[in-house]
């Protein structure tokens, strides 16, 4: 982290790994009495420094996707409280293989999340449960569940969200815009993450975002590099037209 030179995004980065150690230090107590909240502080703070250091250095950091199968994947340490848990779910609640990144990411991190809030996990948590933060967005208030695991949700999703979308793309989904058989037209693109999983089934796509993150800075992916080359800024509705 030291070396990392820049502007911002690495000075943001150095601080991050900083407050990451004292982060630590602050959790071993905690850790010592097998404490979930001490736990996901910690594990909240090395992912911060870890996406902090993925955002100031893409060409040398690998994707998250990667990275959490190597920590969270077949052999890992959570491997036993995930399959325990999967075992006890109704089948239209497990989630399966997929080749898309996003989808395998989140996949690893409700590995963790068996892991850390399972039947089986060797972590307590004593909370009360809490309703969501309220939100102006279209999308719904998250479901009540204790602090730590709202804490723990946030901090898994919203690097997810900026480096990828706001929306996993699901076979069913690119299945059905596929068949239109037809040119696509994306507006709010954001990374062209969705677009460049339609342009590897074939479809042409040409997608706009007003503030695309690879021009500049994006109020929900900040300087993100796009997942496509050509994404364009403008207007898709007159593109449309």
């Amino acid at each position: 982290f030291a070396r990392v030179q820049g502007g911002p995004e690495a000075a943001d980065a150095r601080r991050a790994a900083r407050d990451a150690v004292k982060r630590l230090h602050r959790a071993k107590p905690g850790l010592e009495k097998r404490d979930a909240a001490a736990l996901v502080d910690a594990l909240g703070a090395l992912d911060e420094a870890y996406h902090r250091l993925r955002y100031a250095r893409r060409d040398a950091v690998p994707p998250p996707h990667e990275v959490f199968e190597k920590l969270l994947g077949r052999g890992s340490v959570v491997d036993e409280a995930a399959d325990a848990l999967m075992e006890t779910l109704p089948p239209d609640l497990r989630i399966g293989e997929s080749d898309d990144p996003l989808h395998r990411l989140y996949r690893l991190r409700w590995r963790e999340g068996a892991w850390l809030f399972g039947p089986a996990a060797p972590w307590r948590l004593d909370e009360r449960l809490e309703p969501g933060e309220p939100t102006t967005t279209p999308k719904r208030n998250d479901p009540v569940a204790m602090p730590t695991v709202h804490k723990w949700r946030d901090a898994a999703r919203t690097w997810a969200c900026r480096e990828y979308a706001y929306a996993v793309p699901c076979d069913e989904a690119l299945d059905a815009l596929t068949a239109l058989s037809r040119p696509v037209v994306e507006a709010g693109a954001g990374t062209g993450y969705w677009a460049n999983a339609l342009r590897t089934r074939g479809v042409a796509v040409t997608a706009y975002d007003v503030r695309p993150p690879s021009v500049i800075a994006n109020a929900y992916h900040g300087r993100q590099a796009a997942h496509v080359p050509d994404l364009q800024t403008g207007d898709a509705l007159r593109a449309a037209e």
